[in-house]
């Protein structure tokens, strides 16, 4: 089986490729000796001349008939891409995507909550390490600007104004996970811990999500109340 590990970068709703013989493909590596993320760094500094992060997997996806198994590895957007032949951004369209040689991922890469959910992680833990401020916020700071958040939501509601309200329950997501990420650190814990804690609590309450069987709203909360009593 060949492992090959896969570079996305995105910036500004595209992502960037290399275009040889009128092909497109994402940057992609064959790993043959060692650690995948090692691999696709040295593969990015040979071919396009620059030193990137590789950040975290968000996908997989087995090719039976090629026998492959690819990694999906996000790029932080490159601030400076030296000029190097074959590298270029494309538009993310299912059209551009379907030019590719790799043209069956086209589900991971525009379908992926997965993936967004882990940029948005990368960029709360690049405010707590990088952000002028984002290092000194506080618990109350993160708090305060959560509360704010919420507070422009609800006012958008109430006048039925749904696309700021669209933008606005975004930067609620991200003031959580940065209230999240700030606990963490200032109480000597792990994010980690945090999202294992309430991932373990709603999958204890809530045992009929991973069953097959539908249940009843009545049903429901029966089973909410049962289960949540059996934590006191």
């Amino acid at each position: 089986m060949r492992l090959l590990a896969i570079g996305v970068c995105e910036h500004n709703e595209k992502v960037l490729v290399l275009e040889k013989f009128g092909r497109l493909s994402l940057p992609v590596v064959e790993v043959v000796s060692g650690e995948p993320r090692d691999e696709l760094k040295t593969f990015f500094l040979r071919s396009l001349g620059v030193e990137v992060e590789i950040g975290k997997l968000f996908g997989e996806k087995y090719i039976t008939d090629n026998d492959e198994l690819l990694l999906f590895y996000i790029i932080p957007p490159i601030s400076r891409l030296k000029e190097a032949r074959e590298a270029n951004w494309v538009k993310m369209t299912g059209e551009n995507l379907k030019k590719m040689d790799l043209a069956n991922v086209v589900d991971i890469l525009l379908e992926n909550p997965v993936k967004e959910i882990l940029k948005l992680q990368e960029i709360v833990e690049r405010n707590m390490d990088r952000c002028p401020w984002g290092s000194q916020q506080t618990i109350e700071d993160a708090l305060k600007e959560l509360i704010s958040e919420i507070e422009e939501f609800e006012a958008e509601l109430d006048v039925k104004n749904w696309t700021k309200a669209f933008f606005e329950v975004g930067d609620i997501v991200y003031d959580a996970l940065l209230l999240a990420w700030i606990y963490a650190r200032e109480h000597d814990v792990t994010p980690d811990t945090i999202l294992r804690k309430v991932n373990n609590k709603i999958s204890k309450r809530k045992p009929w999500l991973f069953s097959e069987t539908r249940i009843s709203l009545e049903e429901a909360k029966k089973l909410w109340n049962y289960y949540k009593s059996l934590e006191s």
